[in-house]
């Protein structure tokens, strides 16, 4: 496995199918700008998972400088929704939770990497509704499957978050935009234009 390769995912669940797509894959040393003890804090959250706990807690008070590295890894992505918000131009936009894994029961043991599943609200919330015993989505492919049983994990995680108004150490929360031909908004998305407390680059905004 790789485990100092960092492959970020935006996972999609649209009219009962489900699937994923890679948007970055990054190395730990581009991640922590060569700041090899982040970059072996971040192995070492690693290889402490489980193929019953494929979550990686993040140490609280590393926290927010390993969140904000990540998150900065992430924006990129998107310059072009917040460059179309400063002119006033027509942006979609909506919060995401990102959540780490470094999942055990994958398909093939050479393709194992520090992920990081990236999730709107709304797909979270979606999923927490789900009656129990519910029948999983189509799957663009069998081996999905064990990113299916992590994005239940996420949207349970989700789901208590907002039952207790507390914080939970696995999520970490993004806001994104992008251009679009006309203004649209996910329902969880707060009021644009953003504030400079809710940046996607911020500090501030590792919740």
């Amino acid at each position: 496995h790789f485990v100092e390769h960092v492959n970020f995912s935006l996972n999609i669940l649209r009219d009962g199918r489900f699937s994923f797509r890679t948007v970055v894959e990054s190395h730990i040393t581009d991640i922590f700008r060569d700041n090899e003890r982040a970059g072996a804090i971040l192995v070492a959250a690693a290889r402490q998972t489980s193929a019953s706990k494929p979550f990686m807690l993040l140490p609280p008070n590393e926290r927010r400088y390993l969140a904000t590295a990540i998150i900065n890894t992430l924006s990129p992505a998107a310059t072009p929704g917040f460059f179309a918000l400063e002119r006033g131009q027509p942006v979609c936009g909506g919060w995401y939770r990102l959540a780490l894994t470094f999942e055990e029961d994958m398909p093939d043991e050479k393709a194992r990497k520090i992920r990081v599943l990236i999730a709107s609200e709304d797909m979270l919330a979606a999923v927490a509704a789900l009656p129990p015993g519910a029948p999983p989505p189509t799957l663009e492919f069998e081996s999905q499957r064990y990113r299916w049983k992590s994005i239940l994990t996420m949207a349970q995680y989700f789901a208590e978050e907002k039952t207790t108004g507390t914080r939970n150490p696995y999520l970490i929360g993004v806001q994104l935009v992008w251009p679009h031909p006309s203004p649209c908004h996910f329902t969880s998305l707060p009021a644009l234009p953003l504030t400079s407390e809710r940046r996607v680059d911020s500090s501030a905004n590792v919740l």
